[in-house]
């Protein structure tokens, strides 16, 4: 016969401990997106990520001047750029500031539109059309 004696302790958490673990992990995992995001810019690859989002400007020091400087550096360093457009909403997702500056460096410029299986082939035809 067992002996009740050596029961483990319960694994229960108050409330208050597990939502405080909860948000502890929430913030941890912003913190890692955000050094990764970080890391990206830094680290020197031959691709670029370049966001089409100006707004958005990391808050540990980059002004939005070395954020057009990264750009133009990164449109200097490439021979073709994509531009990956919503086909939802092409013309809402494009960035007309971006695509003039690549074309005045006399590059490239792909457009590609993502999630067509979203959108009836009629319209999908109707933007490729517009957009040759």
């Amino acid at each position: 016969m067992a002996k009740y004696c050596l029961k483990k302790p319960s694994r229960r958490l108050t409330c208050k401990k597990k939502y405080k673990i909860q948000r502890k992990v929430r913030e941890h995992s912003k913190e890692n997106q955000k050094n990764w995001i970080k890391e990206l810019f830094e680290s020197s690859h031959d691709q670029y990520l370049v966001d089409s989002l100006p707004e958005i400007v990391e808050s540990d020091g980059k002004s939005a001047r070395t954020y057009a400087s990264e750009v133009r550096k990164t449109i200097e360093n490439a021979d073709i750029l994509i531009e990956v457009l919503d086909a939802r909403d092409p013309i809402g997702s494009r960035s007309p500031k971006i695509e003039k500056l690549v074309i005045d460096k006399g590059k490239r410029l792909v457009l590609l539109l993502n999630k067509i299986d979203l959108v009836p082939k009629e319209n999908v035809k109707k933007w490729l059309l517009y957009f040759r």
